[in-house]
């Protein structure tokens, strides 16, 4: 059995990025968790450019017992993969081989091609039409593609050949996927028999995404970086606009680090009043130590193994 790691957790350094990254490690752990019993379990991981977040399924239950983030030193996803793979040498967690391994990769950069004309030989070509700079990018890239379960079509995406040749080599068959991917497949899923459009804010530190559903169709999917509240907004109610959907009425549910008492709350009910948070994934059950934890906080890293099993 693991000892108990509910609290915020941390080790002392004089250094002073490292005490504030010390002082957003936040572990939950049920006492079922056994590191005996890790080849019977799963591990979802999120890496992001500011925070490192990971959750352990036992997969006999199909319960999740065990919850970990913590926040990126220096941001960026280099850094964020130099951390993770940090973490899996010192994290007690982490220090039994598991049944498998999944990690959810945030950024920006992805491009949705439909099923029809997506060809994986052209998924560069894709790529480089859609976004600017991965062309002109320094860094050695590797691009990926995910075929959403469903949306009849694919992610595409770009991420550093080096982050991924480490990623593969620490984590023995990792499954890697583009986090608007687990993100699209889960709410298609879940709302596939609402008739109605339906607007999904899933927002973190620094960067959101915005989905459009109506049934069994995808709308819409976008990623925007943003550094302010106004930013979020503005970004928003622009799509709003394009799409012709009414900020008065039109069904809004919020994903994410997102609470009634946050600023980007606050302001986005200022112009959206249609806004409620996103229920718990229903396909698993939940350790007693997650009670507390709001339903919309790490509904994508919640959702990942049905991502990928």
């Amino acid at each position: 059995m693991c000892p108990d790691l509910y609290s915020v957790t941390g080790s002392k350094s004089d250094d002073s990025s490292s005490k504030a990254a010390s002082s957003t490690r936040k572990s939950r752990v049920d006492e079922t968790f056994d590191l005996k019993k890790t080849a019977s379990y799963h591990l979802s991981i999120e890496l992001s450019p500011r925070v490192i977040s990971f959750c352990v399924l036992d997969t006999l239950s199909n319960k999740y017992i065990a919850l970990y983030e913590e926040a990126i030193v220096d941001e960026g996803l280099g850094k964020a993969t130099g951390q993770l793979l940090a973490l899996l040498q010192t994290h007690e967690l982490l220090s039994s081989k598991y049944k498998s391994y999944s990690v959810i990769v945030v950024t920006e950069q992805f491009t949705t091609v439909p099923a029809a004309i997506f060809d994986s030989a052209k998924a560069r070509a894709f790529l480089d039409f859609n976004i600017e700079g991965v062309e002109s990018s320094e860094q050695a890239i590797e691009v990926l593609s995910d075929k959403m379960k469903s949306a009849d079509a694919h992610s595409v995406y770009p991420l550093p050949g080096e982050m991924l040749v480490n990623m593969r080599s620490a984590l023995e068959g990792v499954t890697i996927i583009h986090h608007t991917t687990c993100l699209v497949d889960t709410v298609l899923k879940i709302y596939k028999n609402q008739n109605r459009e339906i607007c999904f804010l899933h927002i973190q530190d620094g960067i959101f995404s915005i989905v459009v559903v109506k049934g069994n169709d995808l709308r819409y999917c976008n990623n925007f970086l943003y550094n302010s509240t106004e930013d979020l907004v503005y970004y928003t109610l622009f799509v709003f606009e394009q799409l012709k959907l009414n900020p008065e009425t039109a069904d809004t549910v919020l994903i994410g680090e997102i609470d009634k008492n946050s600023p980007e709350y606050a302001m986005l009910y200022t112009y959206i009043r249609n806004l409620r948070f996103i229920d718990r994934n229903q396909g698993f059950a939940y350790s007693y130590v997650m009670d507390d934890l709001p339903s919309q906080h790490h509904f994508n890293l919640f959702s990942q193994f049905h991502c990928v099993s």
